[in-house]
């Protein structure tokens, strides 16, 4: 093997190392951080790739807000 694709593989090798360890230490739990919760963002996330925005359908609107006043066109 050459000394340029050697030192290239080790570089790559200790990138590797760094981000694994980053990861690791993301996954970590938080004080006081739901467990059941994380682990259904997971799902979620293996399911959909990244998680969807949560609906709020509460705060929907049940009607229509016209802009303009209603006119009768039969008249």
């Amino acid at each position: 093997m050459e000394e340029k694709t050697r030192r290239f593989l080790e570089l790559m090798e200790k990138q590797n190392r760094l981000v694994a360890s980053l990861q690791e230490e993301q996954k970590k739990p938080i004080a006081g951080e739901d467990p059941i919760r994380v682990q259904r963002e997971e799902e979620r996330r293996e399911k959909w790739g990244q998680l969807r925005a949560r609906e709020h359908t509460g705060r929907r609107s049940k009607t229509v807000h016209r802009v303009f006043p209603y006119v009768n066109l039969s008249e």
